[in-house]
């Protein structure tokens, strides 16, 4: 609050001048403690402040005018006490003078050596209390303000400082949060600090560096209030103006930008007069400096945004464009961050008028160069491109019509070249927005604005898309997209016409018109589209064209009768005008399904099909083109004739292609495409079996490719039928399951056996070249038909029997079958080897079907089988490392199939023997646990009496490095003397013993062989061992 004359008597009546002359032993000080400063005289404390003030000559020469007043020699005998009124007035002028000059520099030294001497001599704290204040204020946050505030007598309540009093004490610095409130409490504050800059501004005359932290200051105080205040008043608004106008007109940029925002904040806080918003945005733009034009233009997008104001003062307008030549690239600069919508909007519509209506001479010319930038900047922004159309065609069409009568007026001022050029970019940015603005404008409910827009689209800036067509006068491009399907063929029609007479079309324009047209929900619209023929392709692209003709082929939803006259024609074309564009698999997915017609009325496709230029090109169906009995069969119409009769000459002529591997991957990618033709899978796979049916036992690529097709028929469910007849299954859209086992007893009979078999499990085997590949397919064949031995229904009777063929036919022994079965279950120790990757499905398989094989070799009383489990047995070897798998299941079958073997397996002394029967006596706990074992393999260790097989088969050479490692895994708790020799030999083994100095590099198993053996030497005592042993 401010101090009335009263309150200012009381004071000074409560505190006598003469009271300064008192010899006192505590004396105010800035830089001593009061005691301490008591026994500073008069020439020390005068000393301190000389000293000061040469050092701020040296920063700032205008301080040296002060060597002559306050810091002169005679300024050490001044009492102010007993000078007069008028001469204590020039004193307090020359005080506040020096403190506005010191104020930049309060933080340094050298300041709080002066103003030591002003303390001490001039008593500053009591005579210039707001002086004082007035330099130090804008430091409130630091300690040297809470230093001189404590120097103040701030004890009278109707003091305006009295609120700085709580800081005295605890010396803590004033808060940004505390200073604030303070001003939204007390606008005489609040004031003050706008007179502060005004006052420094003065002071500091055309230097701007001192004043940043005076300018900082007055931005935070105001922008604060402004903030914190519940609502901002007309008072508020009213005390501030006159600093804001002051502000604008500065030359110092800090300041005008500390004023910008400001006003911006006043606009977001505040709801202003319509006449003081537009009055404040002409202040801003007549204002506006080149070098802080982005902020200005920031202010004045604030400004509008939060007031809404649309349309800009006639002035302000004038004034922005002084700074055309920058103007559109600081809005395109704040365009990165801020929304500059509301103010290029108002500058479109009023530039947009004032260049179309202008003359054709040199002004108008630059007045067409700003525009044209505006428009640039509008259309590179999201959302603007139809307000910037919108707006030219407004003004075009005002320019033309009489607003009350709606009546083209007879003469219209224009600047035609300004309209062309305008017109030519909206056309060149936003096509479709430009077409959208002028149907809405043709739709015009007045006769004049209809006719005036169409006069303008027969300039050369619109092509032939804008052409008039039909009785209705109506733009091609809008009948296009006519409700009516009739307008839309007869518009379709029109614009095959023009491409075929090689009209110049924009080429997007005919894109998406062809685009949308061919997916059109009419199928005389699409019929009208197909009559460009294969020149549709290079407009829409093939793929497109062929994604249309699929749905009108094979779609359900498209099978009405309106669509079914269509399904020819888009055969023919697909035969005949897209054959060239598509590949191998794209032409048996769309073909084939029509020579297996579902139903007699369907024939005539086939027929389609025949007499294409496909079918006299493409290989595979030569053959039915030429077979008289299949044209007598289209004659007749029989579908199940045909059907019988396609299929045997797919089959003759698959036989005879170049490149069959190629065509099984065709036809698979045909079939299982996104959304293949139900029938497509049983015509594949009849050509397929035809083509196994043909194969020697040399063409394992062949079987490879057909039994990757059945795997997939197969995991795909309902996709394999029952049923055997094949027009049957063809209705259905599923494959016969005869027709799939056929195909896999092909590839069975087809395939010769791998004899080793009969001597040594797979995984023991050194196989290569086709014995391997063999192997291998024998393997996945295993796989598919077991696994679908184990489904329900019909399907499970017909695999079981394809599995005792292959077993009869591949593996005729107990032993063949389960040499070969061990290399699938351990494919978790195997998994890098050729039989394939780790896969519990199939060792599960495996191992079910070994512990059925073995129980039915029990169950016929066999003779004894000792070769099973006798020493140094890789099978039962491999039956032990399966008891290391991590899956319980397949633990618990590993068990089964041991106590099966211990059945069919003489009783011996052997070691292999004994290791079984304790395995099968704690079969729950091996099941449980696969460390048990390890612990089972140690006890039995201990008991034996002869040497251990299974260290044995560690040095075995038919043994792979996958399986020793599972070994060692075994013998992980033996540590016997002869473990460790074993573990050495099998290094030895691996890093070549003649070569040990040169170290080759290990493939990742063996590297982690020799790790596992080096490993058994880990613990201290087995080092006298190895020393030992190495001799």
């Amino acid at each position: 609050m401010e101090e009335t004359s009263l309150a200012r008597q009381l004071r000074k009546l409560a505190a006598p001048q003469t009271s300064i002359l008192k010899d006192s032993k505590i004396r105010a000080s800035f830089l001593f403690d009061p005691r301490e400063a008591a026994a500073v005289d008069n020439d020390t404390a005068f000393a301190i402040g000389v000293t000061g003030l040469e050092e701020l000559v040296l920063l700032n020469e205008e301080f040296a005018e002060f060597e002559r007043s306050l810091f002169s020699e005679s300024s050490k005998f001044v009492e102010r006490s007993v000078k007069t009124k008028a001469e204590n007035a020039e004193l307090d002028e020359s005080i506040e003078e020096f403190l506005l000059l010191l104020s930049p520099y309060f933080l340094l030294r050298p300041a709080h050596k002066a103003l030591e001497w002003l303390v001490y001599r001039f008593h500053v704290q009591q005579y210039n209390v707001d002086a004082l204040l007035r330099c130090i204020l804008p430091y409130h946050e630091t300690r040297h303000f809470v230093r001189a505030v404590q120097l103040l007598d701030l004890s009278d309540k109707t003091s305006r400082w009295h609120w700085l009093e709580g800081l005295q004490k605890p010396g803590i610095p004033l808060s940004k949060t505390a200073l604030v409130n303070q001003c939204t409490k007390d606008p005489g504050l609040l004031k003050f600090i706008c007179n502060l800059l005004v006052s420094m501004v003065k002071a500091h005359e055309g230097s701007a560096v001192p004043l940043r932290p005076a300018v900082g200051f007055y931005t935070a105080a105001v922008l604060g209030t402004l903030e914190t205040a519940d609502k901002v008043t007309g008072k508020t608004v009213g005390l501030l103006l006159p600093f804001l106008l002051g502000g604008l007109a500065s030359e110092m940029a800090d300041h005008r930008a500390a004023t910008y925002m400001i006003i911006a904040q006043l606009a977001r806080r505040a709801v202003l007069r319509r006449e003081f918003a537009d009055e404040l945005l002409v202040r801003v733009c007549k204002t506006l400096k080149a070098e802080s034009l982005t902020c200005g233009l920031l202010c004045l997008l604030v400004v509008m945004s939060h007031q809404n104001i649309e349309v800009l003062p006639e002035p302000s307008i004038q004034a922005l464009m002084k700074h055309k030549h920058r103007l559109v690239a600081s809005l395109e600069e704040l365009a990165g961050q801020h929304s500059v919508v509301p103010l290029l909007k108002a500058l479109l519509v009023q530039r947009m008028a004032l260049v179309l209506e202008a003359a054709e001479d040199g002004s108008g010319r630059r007045k067409m160069a700003t525009l044209k930038e505006l428009i640039q900047l509008a259309l590179s922004l999201d959302g603007l491109a139809e307000f910037v159309i919108g707006c030219f065609f407004k003004t075009y069409v005002n320019a033309h019509v009489d607003g009350e009568t709606g009546e083209v007026r007879k003469e219209a001022a224009f600047n035609e070249d300004a309209l062309l050029d305008v017109l030519k970019i909206l056309r060149q940015r936003s096509p479709e927005q430009v077409d959208t603005c002028l149907e809405r404008f043709l739709s015009s409910e007045r006769d004049g604005t209809r006719q005036v827009v169409q006069a303008l689209m027969k300039t050369s800036v619109f092509g032939s898309e804008h052409t008039l067509v039909g009785a209705t006068g109506e733009a091609l491009f809008l009948a296009l997209n006519n409700p009516s399907r009739r307008q839309r063929a007869m518009a379709t029609e029109e614009l095959v016409a023009m491409i075929r007479q090689r009209k110049d079309l924009d080429r997007k324009f005919v894109v998406d018109s062809l685009r949308n047209r061919l997916g059109d929900t009419e199928p005389e619209v699409v019929q009208a589209t197909l009559k460009l023929g294969k020149e549709l392709c290079t407009f829409v692209g093939h793929d497109r064209v062929l994604d249309v003709l699929e749905r009108i082929l094979f779609d359900t939803a498209e099978q009405s009768k309106k669509w079914r006259a269509l399904r020819a024609q888009a055969l023919q074309f697909a035969c005949n005008d897209l054959q060239e564009f598509l590949d191998e698999a794209q032409i048996l997915r769309v073909v084939l399904p029509h020579l297996a017609p579902g139903e007699d009325g369907e024939v005539p496709l086939a027929a389609v099909v025949l007499s294409s230029e496909l079918a006299q090109r493409f290989p595979l169906f030569k053959p039915l083109v030429a077979n008289s009995k299949v044209k007598q069969a289209l004659d007749r119409g029989d579908a199940a004739e045909f059907i019988d009769l396609a299929l045997s000459q797919l089959g003759e002529a698959i036989q005879r292609v170049d490149d069959p591997i190629r065509l099984i991957k065709s036809l698979e990618d045909s079939c299982f495409s996104t959304s293949p033709a139900p029938q497509l899978r049983c015509i594949c796979g009849h050509v397929i079996n035809a083509l196994l049916a043909a194969s020697s036992g040399d063409d394992s690529d062949r079987f490879h490719a057909a039994l990757h097709f059945y795997r997939r028929l197969l995991a795909e469910k309902g996709d394999a039928a029952d049923t055997e007849s094949v027009s049957a299954a063809i209705r259905e859209g599923k494959v016969p399951l005869k027709t799939v086992s056929a195909g896999l007893k092909l590839i069975l009979t087809k395939l010769p056996p791998v004899e080793l078999l009969g001597e040594s499990p797979a995984w023991s085997l050194k196989y290569e070249g086709s014995s391997a590949e063999r192997l291998g397919l024998l393997s996945d064949l295993f796989e598919t038909v077991a696994d679908q031995s184990t489904r329900k229904g019909g399907r499970r009777t017909v695999f079981r029997g394809l599995l005792r063929y292959f077993l009869n036919t591949h593996l005729p022994s107990l032993r063949h079958q389960m040499n070969f079965l061990s290399g699938l279950w351990n494919r978790h120790l195997t998994a890098s080897t050729a039989l394939g990757s780790p896969d519990e499905r199939a060792q599960s398989l495996a191992l079910a079907v070994a512990v059925q094989l073995v129980q039915g070799s029990a169950d016929e009383k066999q003779e004894k089988h000792d070769w099973m489990i006798s020493e140094k047995s890789l099978v039962f070897l491999s039956m032990l490392l399966s008891l290391l798998s991590p899956t319980f299941e397949i633990r618990r079958l590993a068990v089964s199939l041991i106590e099966k073997a211990l059945e069919v397996s003489p009783k011996t002394r052997s070691g292999f023997y004994s290791l079984a029967s304790n395995i099968v006596d704690q079969s729950a706990e091996v099941a449980t646990d696969s460390e048990q074992l390890v612990l089972l393999v140690a006890k039995w260790q201990r008991g034996l009496k002869k040497p251990n097989s299974l260290l044995a088969l560690l040095n075995h050479s038919e043994v792979p490095t996958s399986l020793k490692l599972g070994i060692l895994q075994l013998v992980a708790q033996v540590g016997t003397k002869e473990s460790l020799e074993s573990a050495v030999r099998a290094v030895s083994e691996v890093l070549d013993e003649d070569d040990r100095d040169v170290a080759p590099p290990l493939s990742a198993a063996k590297s982690d062989l020799v790790q596992a053996c080096l490993s058994k030497y880990a613990e201290a005592d087995q080092v006298g061992r190895l020393a030992d042993i190495e001799g």
